[in-house]
């Protein structure tokens, strides 16, 4: 068996400073805050919620927390309570550029400019399976608890943005001011950048066979298969901030614990009971849908296992065969065991069916010891 491991790793995000040598005169008129969106991977499941790469899908919804900190700079592990925004829900709606549509309730960015504001949101808003969202007096980020559906089809995705720390309103093509540059990051045009991360590992299963036994009248067709009901379906998610320096972004990490497992056998679905073939490229389209999972991060388990059954036909004669693989005995590409689902993985798992040729070889045993008889004719 063959495994494929990649990690999506979460994109850098560099804001430029302008170089015009005008001054900087701050609007008059009220302007609203309003959010980009980034994300390092995405696609989509339940409700078009899985993003697979940059803006978020047509009609995302995020929540997001917002920090009031005057003229200090958020400090790690910051206490500051999201009062300035609470969960607020943003809308992209239709739009498919990378800015928000709107914002509930709309928050205008302060008069002073060296008010600096602080953000970070979650994704999808609109998901019951997200629990323990921060409040207004929650002090810091909090921790948030995310549970997996139990079917593929169902799955969810759940993405946590970085946190955009000290922001202030600054119009694109006039003169960011030092007194503020060296304490704040702008928000150009009133756009808070927000970069979002998976949460959950992307898991793919494909199935092959290990060789072409076409010419032997033998076919494998792939029945069923099966993740093992012990793999975790409740996670906690605990951010954490640390500054950096003045006038820059500082860094999100991110800490998971798993519990509770799936009640039932998570089912690999299949599009038909179809031949399994081999190519170069590992092409299982006339085998198997290709599907993403979406599980929890988690520490695999001994008892985290695939149960395929799967028919070899052999001129007509058909035998059910069935087969059973602990993952954390998987290894990647460096020959190292696969013994976690991390935040932010993509993992895929290459399960190669092969035969074993029915050979015969021949002896033949000795001739038992000589027996000798004499016999004396007269």
């Amino acid at each position: 068996m063959k495994k494929t491991i990649i990690l999506a790793a979460a994109a850098a995000l560099t804001l430029a400073s302008c170089g015009k040598n005008e001054v900087f005169v701050p609007v008059q008129e009220d302007i609203p805050v309003g959010f980009s969106n980034y994300a390092p991977r995405a696609i989509s499941k339940a409700s078009d919620s899985m993003v697979d790469s940059g803006a978020l899908p047509t009609g995302a919804q995020i929540g997001v927390f917002g920090y009031s900190t005057a003229t200090d700079n958020l400090t790690t592990g910051f206490t500051t309570k999201p009062e300035f925004m609470t969960d607020a829900l943003v809308n992209y709606g239709s739009n498919t550029s990378a800015t928000a549509t709107s914002t509930t309730p709309v928050r205008y960015w302060p008069k002073t400019i060296t008010n600096l504001l602080s953000f970070y949101a979650y994704y999808p808003r609109e998901s019951a399976r997200i629990e323990g969202k921060p409040t207004a007096s929650t002090a810091g980020m909090g921790t948030l608890t995310f549970t997996q559906a139990g079917t593929v089809d169902d799955m969810e995705d759940f993405m946590i943005s970085n946190v955009a720390n000290d922001q202030y309103y600054f119009k694109e093509g006039d003169t960011d001011p030092a007194s503020v540059n060296s304490n704040g990051v702008a928000a150009v045009n009133g756009v808070v950048p927000l970069v979002f991360n998976h949460m959950l590992t992307k898991v793919n299963f494909k199935f092959r066979t290990v060789s072409d036994y076409s010419a032997d009248n033998v076919t494998i067709k792939v029945k069923s298969a099966k993740i093992a009901k012990e793999t975790l379906s409740k996670v906690v998610i605990t951010p954490s901030y640390t500054a950096g320096a003045a006038g820059s972004l500082g860094t999100t990490a991110f800490a998971y614990s798993s519990n509770t497992a799936y009640a039932a056998d998570v089912t690999i679905p299949f599009s038909a009971d179809q031949t399994l073939n081999t190519t170069a490229t590992l092409n299982n389209g006339t085998a198997v849908t290709q599907t993403d999972f979406l599980f929890v991060p988690q520490t695999i388990s001994d008892d985290v296992k695939v149960t395929v059954v799967y028919d070899i036909d052999q001129d007509g004669t058909v035998t059910e065969n069935t087969a059973t693989v602990q993952l954390n005995k998987v290894k990647n590409g460096s020959d190292a065991f696969i013994t976690e689902w991390g935040i932010n993985d993509f993992v895929t798992y290459i399960f190669s069916i092969g035969l074993k040729e029915i050979k015969f070889t021949g002896t033949a045993t000795n001739w038992d010891p000589e027996i000798v008889g004499n016999y004396v004719i007269e």
